[in-house]
């Protein structure tokens, strides 16, 4: 019985640090990507004003989806929702940055917050996927 709970601490402690740790490559990613747009969007002669919000929203999506990819690697089980939890957390963190320079919160913020989720759940999805492949090919 003694077995069983401290298993169970391990793979709470396990899915806490996978989960931090796809936030924080997930986070660190999407302001290296959103820096980039903004030097390509610099140098561009002329900008559509309604193009930036979905470039935003897509960087956004793709630093979930390795976010949530690595949170599935990392925490073994239950992949989705370390994945989804994982972007929810990226999309808090993108969030409140963006209000503590004026940003405001409406519908597109759902849209965003859609897309933080799906993204980091299809993360920890194909980190399952991807994992049963490669032992298969073997």
């Amino acid at each position: 019985m003694r077995n069983d709970h401290s298993a169970k601490r391990r793979d709470k402690a396990r899915a806490v640090r996978a989960v931090l740790t796809g936030m924080t490559v997930g986070s660190i990613l999407c302001v290296l990507l959103l820096l980039v747009s903004v030097y390509v969007i610099v140098k561009l002669p002329s900008v559509p004003y309604g193009g930036i919000g979905w470039l935003t929203m897509v960087t956004e999506g793709v630093s979930c989806l390795v976010g949530g990819y690595i949170s599935g690697r990392i925490g073994r089980r239950r992949r989705l929702v370390l994945g989804m939890i994982s972007g929810g957390g990226i999309f808090l963190i993108m969030l409140s940055i963006g209000l503590c320079f004026g940003g405001t919160v409406g519908l597109v913020t759902l849209l965003r917050l859609a897309a933080a989720v799906m993204g980091g759940g299809l993360g920890g999805l194909l980190a399952q996927t991807l994992r049963t492949s490669v032992r298969r090919a073997r």
